[in-house]
């Protein structure tokens, strides 16, 4: 990215799909307007489609042009600002666990839509007990098998970034009832650990003193 690049993020006043997009911007110094959309704006948005050209969101806009499709962004932005490894195996593994956010997301997400509270708990504690159990293992496995200072080679990609929002929500996801933090500390206990470490250090321009929305579970 140019100094002079207008950049902008448009997203709802959430992290989920625009977080590894902004951290990048934060974590490399990027200057670019943070757009946070409501959304009962969104919905009474003009939407162009030179910009919004599925109509969904988030976009990253720079100097005018529109990206739209979060993992392409994702793609984009590592490649820009040197986050996507250092050669094709690397990418290759980047890929495969920013591909993973498909699986695991949607099921974090899908309790705030339930509207009835026993229903909701009983979401949530299915996703502790049946899904973390196994895609949390996988995690740890691609920590303790790692090669590198980082989850893939030896400098930071946007796949730490991933690891490091994963472990941030899991431990602040939460009812007031109800934490997924035992299924951290169970299933993937030093991923959980290297990937703290990576939030309050390589990434600290963005969870601690950027854009990051803290008081928003996901």
């Amino acid at each position: 990215m140019e100094p002079t690049d207008d950049i902008k993020v448009i997203y709802f006043a959430g992290n989920f799909k625009a977080f590894l997009i902004r951290c990048m911007l934060d974590v490399s110094k990027v200057k670019y307007t943070n757009q946070a959309v409501h959304y009962d704006e969104w919905a009474k948005m003009d939407k162009p489609a030179d910009i919004y050209e599925f109509g969904c969101l988030p976009v990253l806009v720079v100097n005018g042009k529109g990206y739209s499709q979060s993992i392409a962004i994702y793609c984009y932005l590592a490649k820009k600002l040197g986050y996507f490894g250092s050669n094709t195996e690397e990418e290759f593994q980047i890929m495969n666990i920013l591909a993973s956010w498909e699986d695991i997301m949607p099921h974090l997400a899908a309790p705030f839509f339930i509207t009835d509270e026993k229903a909701k708990k009983l979401a949530m504690e299915n996703i502790a007990n049946n899904y973390l159990s196994w895609i949390l293992p996988i995690y740890e496995r691609k920590f303790t098998t790692k090669t590198g200072k980082y989850i893939v080679g030896d400098k930071l990609s946007v796949a730490d970034m991933y690891f490091a929002y994963v472990v941030w929500v899991l431990n602040h996801h939460t009812r007031q009832e109800f934490f997924f933090h035992d299924s951290l500390q169970k299933y993937a206990p030093q991923l959980t650990k290297w990937a703290e470490g990576i939030l309050n250090n390589e990434c600290k321009d963005h969870f601690v003193n950027g854009t990051f929305f803290k008081e928003i579970p996901l």
